[in-house]
């Protein structure tokens, strides 16, 4: 069994080549997406299918709380790329009450731990190989662990500062990797569509919204897999422009 952490998909068609690429098996593999899932692309609905399936599971983006924000009443309206993204749903039968009970229960961060068996004199063991944090954004380098929102959803040390990025995983940097947990998470987008490789951590948004690169990391072995966006948020800028979304009646 593979558990692969998924970065930024943002609706991204390259999910399909992604999965097709890693091999994907629905029911057997584990799937973890970093958040970002659904706007600023033209195939937010396959998002949702794959999210449906057993041993899928996402994080928490800020991209989700601000779909959350609106329809809580926080937040006047959304952009038109959420909207987007909403009515693409609703045309394929997902109701408002799904997708938002859906985006409430994502938690800020999910810890897991991977298991290898030794073998100890004449006893076989099971102990502790790689030790992850899951987040969208980051993490409180003295608590990497605790739920955070301002860092673990916007990368940043307080909720009340601009949209602005701390680079928190160059402090993250121990030097005894096995006593703090290896964090993998997205929202920071860099330049080439490669990863961003620090001692403790790992960064997975390879901008596929924007054409660059679709990233993800297997838990077991820490291999990479990379493809390639066939689609970029410009290209929906443009369909948007020709036709304007609405939110959903029903939504």
């Amino acid at each position: 069994m593979n558990h692969w952490v998924i970065g930024d998909v943002h609706g991204s068609t390259a999910l399909r080549k992604l999965l097709q690429k890693i091999n994907y098996a629905p029911g057997l593999d584990k799937l973890t997406f970093v958040g970002d899932l659904f706007d600023r692309g033209f195939d937010p609905y396959y998002v949702w299918t794959i999210l449906q399936i057993d041993g899928v599971d996402a994080i928490m983006g800020n991209h989700e709380r601000k779909f959350l924000r609106w329809y809580q009443g926080e937040l006047p309206a959304l952009p038109p790329h959420y909207k987007w993204a909403m009515q693409n749903l609703a045309s394929n039968g997902v109701q408002s009450k799904q997708f938002f009970a859906f985006l409430q229960q994502l938690p800020l961060l999910r810890e897991v731990t991977v298991y290898e068996n030794v073998i100890l004199g004449t006893q076989r063991l099971t102990v502790p190989k790689y030790k992850y944090v899951i987040t969208h954004a980051g993490v409180d380098v003295a608590q990497p662990t605790t739920p955070n929102v301002s860092w673990n959803v916007y990368g940043r040390d307080s909720l009340d500062k601009e949209d602005t990025i701390t680079p928190w995983w160059d402090s993250y940097a121990y030097e005894n990797p096995l006593m703090v947990p290896h964090v993998l998470y997205g929202h920071s987008a860099t330049r080439d569509g490669k990863p961003r490789i620090r001692k403790n951590s790992t960064g997975l948004d390879g901008a596929a919204c924007h054409g660059r690169c679709l990233l993800a990391f297997e838990l077991n072995t820490q291999t990479i897999v990379s493809v390639d966006a066939d689609d970029d948020f410009t290209q929906l800028k443009t369909e948007m422009r020709r036709n304007p979304p609405e939110i959903p009646q029903a939504w």
